[in-house]
């Protein structure tokens, strides 16, 4: 406040003026200062710089053009700012006359940036996160402004971004939890606190593939690799196929059950993080349950049509069905492989078996080309593949030969010391059998327009044993007694040597044999077939000069322990020194049917056949004019039981007993057989019976010789028990002598039991000599059975014209017991039943027929046999005349 007041010059005071007020001028502020910098407002603050209090200034926000207004305050709040802008302040003041000062200097400062509000992620990998802020705080690109990332689990960081793209933490491990924050600065580099932090866990690897383990028929171990997974990982794995799955797990292996065998599976499996994101699937691939394969193949010849060629797969210890089939011209052989050598196949040599898959196997199923041809004269390749190329050496053939093989012969003569692997004249050369093999003769071969045209009298096939093409020709079997040309002959002509039934011998003639046994065919536990050959000329028997020692035996055939078969086959004029010219059986059980038996002749038994501890059978067979000491036809002994049905014993001839059978074994059954011309020197013009028990059922018996006295004409029996029924017992031209005698000794009893018999002379007309029962049945009579023609047109009892057939009115019509024909165990009808009786006679005609005009004297056995038989071999049609 200032006055003034003047004085003179003597100093005298005039009265102060009015009063006059004035400010200093204010001194400019200090620059402004900032405090609490937010996003949204900034405080700032300047200091009076010794302006007095009450003093006005004013602050301006030179970049948004706000101002304090003039306030006495030393402070401002400026809420005009935005997030992370450079502002700018000046400040000035003015005295209390409001005069102003100069603005002081300015001073500048970022607001605030805002802080980020969390974490929002990118692309997460297995190794790797992307991460920005959720927020973009402004201004990033101002000043020291930015965005930091920070991996707190590894302690990786960002460094300070400008933008808000995406940052990626990389070289992380698979499905791992990593925390993650961020911050934000502003321009002037202040920085916001961090973000909340965000765990996250890295992708899981997709699991890699593995072997399965554990395979059984209902389940599979399936396994998978980890891949870098850490422990904890979850799983889930997933059969495809069946649609099953393991759940998820963090185990590496699902053992899956409740499958199927021999079932392929499709297997995937996938993985997911701790977050639960999962992974694609990986394909593990295909397995099937535990399984059992075979491999099967057929090389030429054939194919297999179940279950095919290939490989095939199939539930363990399932049961396979097997069928080859071969083509034309091949026939099956066998199954081979793994499968057989370990015995899983039911029948190797079936075309149609089963096989075992209880392992792994391989199987071939092998063919063979059928036929192998054999002809001397072929000129080809001589392998056998056809009548061109046919062997020209039988030995050779059966060299080539395998099981299933038909060889077939063509007419010529064929010698066993002929052939690739055989010396020339060596006499212990043989054709040689094997199983499986059928050699087949009479064929017309390659020189005829069908080399296959068979006709075996035509076209014979001749296996000589004449080694060296010297034998003289015999005209009776006595000739080779002593033909000395036979000393270099085959001591076997054939041989086998344990072959099975499936082998054949057919259509051949085999002669020139010349040995101790089996001259002609040698069998040694064999059961070959051997059907419509010629047995002949064969010689059995030390001769001077051969090298040989002993009687003889089976100069024809012999067996040792054997099951042959026989059918159709002649067996004439062989000799043997001993037993057997035709046969000699030796523990053995030989079939014979419908076979010839002629002119053979045995020096001491069974000139046609003989049998020691052998079950033998003939059927339909005929013996005529064979020759031998006991049983000029047939001699049997020790443990022997035989049956003969059907059979024909003409003009046979023994030196001792037995001019047709001699039979010493344990039991002998003759049935619907006729017994013609037959000659005993001693006794038992027709059958000799001297042990066991012989039961003669439907025979008849005529003109049989025995030339001893007091003997037997048809039967003798000794020491043995004979039963006999439905017989006829007669000599048409001799009523003198007795048809039957007995001679028993002491301790050795002799029975004869006779019913429905017509027996010449009847029970008086029985010869005894020595010890011996008779037990006269039922129903036999005494009375001329009226043959038709019992010599026939030679007039010659005992050759092939005798007619003992009965005529309408004979007394032997519908005269026999039913009840004592014998079971048909040869199944002469073929009708498989074996329990129903015989249901032929000698002809093959019904064995039970009823004759209207004649009457029943016999017994019926209805309601099955209501008709009466007939006495002896044949039945009287109802359509015979006399």
């Amino acid at each position: 406040v200032f006055r003034a007041q003047a004085r003179n010059g003597d100093g005298d005071l005039t009265p102060f003026s009015r009063e006059a007020h004035v400010y200093t001028l204010a001194i400019a502020p200090t620059a402004a200062t900032f405090a609490n910098v937010m996003t949204n407002q900034i405080s700032v603050f300047w200091s009076s710089n010794g302006n007095p209090a009450g003093t006005q200034y004013w602050c301006q926000n030179t970049v948004s053009n706000a101002d304090s207004g003039w306030t006495t305050g030393m402070q401002w709040l400026d809420t005009s700012v935005t997030p992370n802008v450079k502002y700018t302040y000046r400040v000035k003041a003015r005295n209390g006359d409001g005069v102003e000062t100069a603005f002081s200097a300015t001073a500048s400062i970022y607001s605030a940036i805002e802080s980020p509000t969390g974490i929002a992620l990118g692309t997460i990998t297995t190794n790797s996160v992307q991460m920005q802020s959720r927020n973009t705080p402004s201004h990033l690109d101002q000043g020291e402004s930015g965005l930091w990332f920070e991996n707190m689990t590894t302690g990786q960081t960002s460094s300070w971004r400008r933008d808000n793209g995406f940052w990626t933490s990389d070289g992380l491990l698979p499905n791992r939890s990593y925390a993650l924050r961020v911050r934000a600065r502003n321009g002037d580099a202040v920085q916001t606190p961090y973000s909340e932090t965000v765990n996250v866990y890295t992708r899981a690897n997709v699991p890699g593939s593995a072997a399965f383990t554990g395979i059984t028929p209902v389940s599979i171990q399936v396994q998978w690799g980890t891949n870098g997974n850490p422990a904890g990982t979850l799983y889930l794995c997933e059969n495809v196929t069946a649609g099953m799955n393991s759940g998820w797990t963090t185990d590496p292996a699902w053992h899956n059950t409740g499958l199927t065998p021999n079932t392929p599976y499709t297997y995937r499996v996938k993985a997911r993080n701790g977050d639960g994101v999962e992974t694609t699937w990986t394909n593990l691939g295909i397995q099937s349950t535990e399984y059992r394969s075979l491999t099967i193949s057929a090389p030429v010849g054939g194919t297999v049509g179940s279950p095919g060629q290939g490989v095939f797969r199939f539930a363990p210890g399932a049961t396979v069905n097997l069928v080859a089939t071969p083509v034309g011209g091949y026939h099956f052989l066998r199954w081979t492989g793994s499968a057989v050598d370990a015995g899983r196949v039911a029948d190797p040599n079936a075309a149609q078996t089963t096989v075992l898959a209880d392992a792994h196997y391989t199987l071939t199923a092998n063919f063979l080309r059928t036929r192998i041809y054999v002809d001397k004269r072929a000129t080809g390749l001589k392998d056998g593949s056809s009548w061109k190329n046919a062997f020209v050496s039988l030995q050779d053939a059966l060299d080539a030969a395998q099981v299933g093989n038909e060889i077939r012969i063509a007419q010529g003569t064929y010698k066993p010391d002929i052939g690739a692997n055989v010396l020339a004249e060596d006499r212990i050369a043989s054709f040689e059998l094997k199983s499986g093999i059928a050699l087949k003769g009479g064929y017309a071969g390659i020189v005829y327009t069908d080399p296959n045209a068979r006709d075996m009298a035509a076209y014979e096939t001749i296996l000589s044993g004449d080694l060296k093409g010297n034998d003289r020709a015999v005209s009776e079997s006595y000739d080779l007694y002593s033909d000395f040309t036979r000393t270099d002959n085959s001591f076997h002509v054939v041989v086998a040597y344990d072959v099975d039934n499936t082998t054949v011998l057919e259509g051949v003639t085999i002669m020139g044999g010349n040995g101790i046994d089996g001259a002609g065919i040698c069998l040694i536990r064999s059961d070959p077939t051997i059907s419509q050959c010629v047995i002949v000329a064969n010689r059995a028997g030390q001769l001077s000069g051969d090298g040989l020692e002993g009687w003889g035996e089976g100069a024809g055939v012999s067996c040792y322990q054997s099951m042959p078969v026989f059918s159709k086959c002649l067996f004439h004029k062989n000799w043997a020194g001993g037993q057997g010219a035709g046969v000699f059986s030796i523990e053995s059980a030989p079939i014979l049917t419908g076979c010839t038996f002629q002119g053979n002749e045995a020096g001491l038994q069974g000139g046609g056949m003989y049998g020691e501890d052998s079950n033998s059978v003939w059927v339909n067979c005929t013996f005529h004019g064979n020759w031998s000491g006991d049983g000029g036809a047939i001699c049997t002994t020790e443990t022997s039981d035989s049956r003969v049905t059907g059979c024909r014993f003409l003009g046979n001839a023994g030196r001792g007993l037995g001019g047709a059978v001699f039979d010493a074994g344990r039991s002998l059954e003759i049935t619907n057989s006729v017994f013609s011309g037959n000659l005993a020197t001693i006794d038992g013009g027709a059958v000799g019976l001297a042990q066991g028990v012989g039961v003669l059922t439907n025979c008849t018996f005529n003109r049989n010789i025995s030339e001893g006295k007091r003997t037997g004409q048809a039967l003798t029996v000794r020491n043995a028990a004979a039963l006999l029924t439905n017989c006829i017992l007669w000599d048409h031209v001799d009523a003198t002598q007795g048809q039957i005698a007995l001679a028993g000794t002491a301790g050795k009893i002799t029975e004869l039991v006779v019913s429905y018999c017509d027996v010449m002379a009847g029970e008086t007309g029985v010869i005894r000599n020595g010890a011996g029962t008779i037990t006269w049945g039922k129903k036999n009579i005494d009375a001329d059975p009226q043959f038709r023609n019992p010599l026939g047109a030679d007039r010659v009892a005992g050759t092939a014209d005798d007619d003992l057939h009965v005529r309408p009115g004979s007394p032997c019509v519908d005269a026999g017991g039913n009840t004592e024909v014998p079971a048909d165990a040869d199944d002469l009808n073929s009708n498989g039943n074996r329990l129903e009786r015989v249901p032929f006679d000698l002809d093959g005609q019904p064995r039970f027929v009823n004759r209207a005009d004649t009457q029943d004297t016999g017994v019926a056995d209805a309601p099955l046999y209501p008709s009466v038989v007939d006495l002896g071999a044949y039945e009287l049609s109802t359509t015979a005349t006399p």
